[in-house]
């Protein structure tokens, strides 16, 4: 068993109760697809446990537990610690099955990676692929499925369209029910065929509703589920041989009609222009335009392109005869597949004008209820885009100017006004590699393993390293003042209890300081602060995270203080080091003091659960 924590605000919700749907359907394709169990752990107050279970399901959030913050007040402070004490005591439950947790809080990410829990934001998380060990150079492999398996696919249709499917039947199972039934699939989804059926046999296996024919309830849900994913429930062998198909198609095999380098991979987008929206038959709607214009110049890129007429010539060929599948997405969201060649439903063809799009929408589907919404209410903020790779000898350049000549077209997409990019294309290895080379005379291959090991937070060869040295003098800007922060805190204060207003207290220790005269102490003001800047010190706002306050005529460190300096270290815009030197003064208030903490340090340890630092 394999256990996912998430948070709910800021992770499940991208604002107030509004859903993160990528995330959401991500999440749901980890519990439903690969057995994932999912655990909540938020710092929302405990009496709000009924509006928020209301909330999950309403949404269709899979959970098996969820924890809402008991620990009484409610602060920054309080509800970090509440967090660290949840995972403290979630990993003494289920130890080495937590896969990870999924926070949009850094402090909740750092208390988790603290104890050993890999962490990550929701587009990380969302990023991960189902195999961590893919390389790179993951490839893409267009698999022919058995007869069988299109047949038990085509009556799982079938019966969903009669209505006998579950409630959380997702409309991606049906439309990729129908790329079976048409009879060609990526190997990525035989993966998840082998986990799902691995996982969910036991809801037909000895449940007659589901597996036998005579039962007055048959076909249940459980057996609409087994047809969608290609089994047929009523033979006691039909996962075994499905199962046994996909291994032998997984295996290793030089035999496949099409590989590509996901590095290659490249994106180009455009204004949704003129485009039709008509009723269809059985209540769908088709939508039609152009995902790209020959000879129309290219916009975002360091260079100019242009694509050639017939680039896409024989992609679509290839598609016509069933070599391969091409898409149509919603924002280029593989998980949000609204049609594709292999159903039928998405006609793609080339004109004199472009690549002209024609697909069957289906009202039904929430992603596809969602386009037609947004087109006909923000049609003129929306885009199409696609994504292809160049195959060897498919471009032309000269000097500044790219022609495509051909394309290895893979997907096409909506793109609603929030997704269309700012920079309207991505490049692959390729174009990097040229453009890396003319225009940074650097390494494209190094360049892109670079920025690959700063999303992933690995430490940077001395090669990688130079490279991006090189091009930040290329390309970065020129900066004509930078602050020097450094630390003079006082380390031996007393810790006094009582309530915490940053800004009345840093007022008072200017004061106290002398800022108010013509001789200010610095000295003074920095005991009072966590960092300060050492070229500005006559500045009251180069001194930064205030802990501490003037009581009584004496300098004292505020336990509040403390706490609220420790939650927003980890966003102060310093250096590295200036940070570490900051934790560890903290460190040696709450380190290094009596076997018998207060309550507030108690706290402030919880809270402050990174690097074991505090």
């Amino acid at each position: 068993m394999s256990y996912i924590i998430t948070d709910i605000d800021g992770t499940l919700t991208t604002s107030g109760d509004t859903p993160n749907q990528p995330f959401i359907d991500w999440l749901k394709s980890q519990a439903n697809d690969f057995g994932a169990q999912v655990i909540i752990v938020s710092a929302r107050n405990i009496d709000r446990l009924a509006e928020t279970e209301r909330w999950l399901n309403d949404n269709l959030v899979p959970y098996e537990e969820i924890h809402l913050q008991d620990f009484g007040e409610s602060n920054p402070a309080v509800n970090e610690a509440f967090k660290a004490y949840k995972y403290s005591k979630l990993l003494e439950e289920y130890g080495d099955e937590i896969e990870f947790l999924v926070d949009n809080d850094p402090e909740a990410r750092d208390a988790a990676q603290g104890m050993g829990i890999a962490a990550y934001t929701p587009e990380e998380a969302i990023a991960l692929t189902v195999d961590d060990e893919s390389p790179d150079d993951q490839v893409r492999v267009l698999l022919d499925v058995p007869d069988y398996i299109r047949e038990n696919a085509r009556k799982g249709i079938e019966y969903e369209r009669n209505g006998y499917a579950g409630d959380g039947l997702q409309p991606q199972t049906v439309e990729e029910a129908r790329q079976l039934a048409a009879g060609r699939v990526e190997d990525e989804k035989v993966t998840r065929m082998r986990a799902w059926i691995l996982r969910h046999r036991i809801d037909w296996e000895n449940v007659p509703r589901n597996n036998d024919p005579e039962n007055e309830d048959f076909p249940g849900p459980g057996a609409v589920a087994a047809y969608l994913w290609g089994v047929d429930p009523t033979q006691p062998d039909g996962a075994d041989q499905v199962l046994s198909w996909a291994d032998r198609a997984l295996a290793p095999s030089a035999d496949v009609d099409e590989r590509f380098d996901v590095k290659e991979l490249e994106t180009r987008s455009i204004s949704l222009g003129e485009y039709r929206v008509e009723d269809a038959a059985d209540g769908q709607k088709r939508i039609s335009g152009y995902a790209a214009l020959f000879g129309a110049p290219s916009a975002g890129l360091p260079f100019t392109e242009i694509i050639a007429p017939g680039a896409f010539k024989r992609t679509l060929a290839r598609a016509a005869e069933g070599k391969k599948i091409v898409s149509l997405l919603f924002g280029h969201d593989e998980t949000r597949a609204l049609a594709t060649t292999a159903s039928g439903r998405l006609s793609l063809v080339e004109d004199e004008r472009g690549l002209r799009v024609d697909a069957l929408l289906d009202p039904s589907d929430p992603d596809a209820a969602s386009v037609l919404s947004k087109v006909r209410n923000e049609a003129q903020s929306m885009g199409w885009s696609f994504g292809f790779t160049i195959p060897k000898n498919g471009d032309e350049w000269e000097g500044d100017q790219r022609t495509l000549r051909e394309v290895n077209l893979f997907e096409v997409s909506v793109l609603s006004a929030g997704q269309t990019p700012a920079y309207p294309a991505t490049l692959g290895l390729t174009a990097i590699r040229k453009v890396a080379k003319d225009r940074l005379g650097v390494s494209g291959d190094t360049l892109v393993d670079t920025v690959e090991a700063i999303k992933q937070g690995r430490s940077l060869t001395e090669e990688q390293t130079e490279v991006l040295d090189a091009v930040r003098v290329k390309l970065g800007a020129k900066l004509e003042q930078r602050e020097t922060w450094t630390v003079s805190a006082d380390r031996d204060l007393d810790i006094v209890e009582r309530d915490w207003d940053g800004a009345a207290a840093a007022a008072r220790v200017f004061e106290w300081a002398g800022f108010d005269g013509e001789t200010p102490d610095f000295e003074r003001a920095r005991r009072a602060f966590l960092i300060h800047d050492a070229d500005a010190p006559e500045l009251r706002g180069s001194y930064k995270l205030g802990f501490a306050d003037v009581v009584d005529g004496e300098l004292v460190a505020i336990a509040e203080g403390l706490r609220a300096a420790a939650s927003r270290l980890p966003l102060t815009d310093a250096p590295q080091d200036a940070l570490d030197r900051a934790r560890a003064v903290l460190d040696a208030y709450f380190g290094n003091r009596s076997t018998h903490p207060t309550v507030a340090q108690a706290q402030l340890r919880l809270a402050m659960l990174r690097d074991e630092t505090i």
